[in-house]
């Protein structure tokens, strides 16, 4: 069972915006319309120290934490509430982000299947560098 489980839905695209914390880390996934089926998805934080490459396969029944060559260190973060998060749409709602104590954490874009990270330093499978232009082209109100 996570250990924080928020969502919002988008009442234009119909997506439903999760950030779901494990034990071990925490993500933000990015529905398909009318589903819970997870259609992207992006890596917020560790809730423990980064482990290895080599020791990622250890988390193969949950979502992984992100290994330390990926991440600018120590990619942990203290235990947000439900009040820290703030989702912010597009206009259409097919895209989305998640801003963390009134800051910019991560988003989720409609072209690109994971998303963006504050926390990442380099491309890797947990998700992109945040790129803040990007940001701005699609989320900036």
């Amino acid at each position: 069972m996570p250990a924080l489980l928020i969502g919002d839905t988008n009442s234009r695209s119909r997506r439903t915006a999760t950030v779901e914390e494990t034990g071990s880390c925490a993500w933000l996934y990015l529905s398909k319309p009318d589903s819970t089926e997870i259609e992207k998805d992006v890596w917020l934080y560790n809730r423990i120290p980064a482990p290895s490459r080599d020791e990622i396969p250890k988390y193969r029944w949950e979502a992984p934490p992100a290994a330390k060559d990926y991440i600018f260190e120590p990619g942990t973060m203290g235990v947000p509430r439900e009040q820290n998060f703030e989702f912010r749409w597009s206009d259409d709602g097919e895209a989305v982000a998640v801003w963390i104590f009134a800051e910019l954490h991560a988003f989720i874009l409609p072209e690109s299947k994971h998303g963006y990270s504050r926390l990442l330093q380099t491309d890797c499978p947990w998700g992109h560098p945040i790129d803040f232009d990007a940001y701005d082209r699609h989320l900036k109100s």
